[in-house]
Formats: C-alpha cells, sequence, structure tokens
C-alpha cells in the first residue's frame, strides 16, 4: 500500500515539474493540461484576459458617462448648484454618520480584552505590571 502511494505522487511530481514548469514535458512541449471543472488553463486564461478587457472598458465609460453628465450640467447652466446640493447631501451624511461612528469607536475601546481588569492591555503579562515587575 506505501509503495503504490509513493509511486502516485511520484506520478504527479513529474506531470507538474517536467521542467520547472507545470504541464510542459521533459521535450519543451506543453501539454494542456485539464483543471477539475475540464478546462485548460489556456481557456483560463483567454477567459480572465477578456474579463479583464471587459471590466478596463466598462470602468472607462462608467467614467465617461459621469464626465458626459457634469458637461451636460455646465450646458444648462446648473453644474454649480448641483455640486452645492452634493456638498450639502454629503455634509449632511457625514454629520448623522458621526454619532454612530463615535460610539461605535468608544464601544470598541471600551470592549476590548485586556481592559476590563485596569491592566494597560498587554496581553503577555496580564496579571502583573508592564514595567517588568521585579522587586530588586
Amino acid at each position: 500500500m506505501g509503495n503504490r502511494m509513493e509511486d502516485e505522487t511520484r506520478g504527479m511530481k513529474e506531470r507538474t515539474e517536467g521542467n520547472g514548469r507545470s504541464g510542459e514535458t521533459g521535450t519543451g512541449h506543453r501539454v494542456p493540461e485539464t483543471l477539475p471543472g475540464g478546462l485548460t488553463e489556456e481557456e483560463i486564461e483567454r477567459g480572465r484576459q477578456r474579463a479583464l478587457k471587459v471590466f478596463r472598458y466598462g470602468g472607462m465609460g462608467y467614467f465617461l458617462l459621469l464626465g458626459l453628465v457634469a458637461l451636460l450640467l455646465h450646458l444648462q447652466g446648473v453644474l454649480g448648484t448641483a455640486l452645492e446640493v452634493l456638498a450639502a447631501g454629503l455634509l449632511l451624511l457625514l454629520f448623522l454618520a458621526l454619532p454612530f461612528v463615535l460610539l461605535g469607536g468608544l464601544m470598541r475601546l471600551l470592549l476590548r480584552p485586556g481592559r476590563r481588569d485596569g491592566d494597560a492591555g498587554d496581553d503577555r503579562n496580564p496579571g502583573g505590571s508592564a514595567g517588568g515587575g521585579g522587586t530588586g
């Protein structure tokens, strides 16, 4: 049973090590390696490149549309008003969220482990002082 296991692992090593790269044989020919989903590495790489292009051009299109909205607002003469309303909305959101953020930070600070018994939060020495604690 032990020899069979060693033979299987040796075969796996030979298939993946082949010239220092996975999927290559000792002769330098590239062997398409099928992955568990039934796809080869090349197919996965092509799909990844295609997805990167979609996200790249999609992101560029999104920001172009944002610029177009700003241009249209400027042409209509309401860009300044729109920016003022946007800034007022952001400030309102900031002021409404500030108490909750402060309360959350205070609760996290007070409920942190090591602060209940009055020590300075030194987890390495929970019962003693942080300064060394020697009597000499």
